[in-house]
């Protein structure tokens, strides 16, 4: 008798923790897409005849500058001042076709993102980017893969604000419970299970293939 008790208490908790959502909420960078770094660092490099480890250091700064609203180009141009490198005027836009061109759609990806929308899911995103790194992401078309689209620099908040989560469930008029959300940032994740969203922490498509298998999202054999 304790043995079957057991058993369907197992089965009751299985079934909490892994009840259907309605909507599933993808984070954008090393999920849906991959970078060449390289082609990037490269390009750097070149443009301002250091080495690499300066090269990283300067994209820091550039970085902590886009997510403070500044300028990228301001940031760069000072820097060239800097290194005393006076850069052309078709540097950015140079730059920016670098940019584009080390952006990789991982397919995998894609095709588990239509096969959700044809099992009838709301597949959603929810990211952190810039405002110039968000007219790359545009000119590539990745957005439409979405519906909802919630951006950080359409709010001036970050995940894992958890302002940002509540935009989204408003957006799409659901709570946390109705959402599975995957991010490949542990800390995001967190944050979304305690506002009652399921999530995966993203590692690969093959590995966030199993885990909506094991929720009964999509079907399949998890060890195919």
């Amino acid at each position: 008798m304790r043995n079957l008790i057991f058993v369907i208490c197992m089965m009751i908790s299985s079934c909490i923790a892994f009840a259907k959502p309605s909507t599933i909420v993808f984070d954008y960078g090393d999920v849906l897409v991959t970078a060449d770094r390289s082609k990037i660092i490269d390009f750097l490099k070149d443009s301002f005849k250091v080495n690499e480890e300066e090269v990283e250091k300067a994209i820091a700064e550039s970085r902590k500058v886009r997510q403070c609203g500044g300028l990228e180009f301001g940031f760069w141009q000072e820097y060239g001042d800097k290194q005393g490198v006076d850069l052309p005027d078709n540097w950015m836009r140079e730059f920016s076709r670098v940019k584009m061109s080390s952006i990789k759609l991982d397919s995998e990806v894609v095709s588990i993102i239509e096969q959700l929308k044809k099992g009838g899911y709301k597949v959603a995103l929810l990211s952190n980017v810039d405002p110039y790194r968000f007219k790359i992401v545009n000119e590539l078309g990745h957005y439409e893969f979405f519906e909802p689209v919630i951006l950080s620099c359409d709010f001036g908040i970050r995940k894992p604000d958890i302002r940002l989560f509540q935009i989204l469930f408003d957006k799409l008029e659901q709570k946390g419970e109705d959402c599975l959300f995957i991010d490949n940032k542990k800390q995001n994740v967190v944050v979304g299970r305690k506002l009652g969203m399921d999530g995966i922490v993203f590692e690969s498509a093959s590995q966030l293939k199993e885990e909506l298998i094991k929720r009964s999202i999509l079907q399949g054999d998890i060890n195919s």
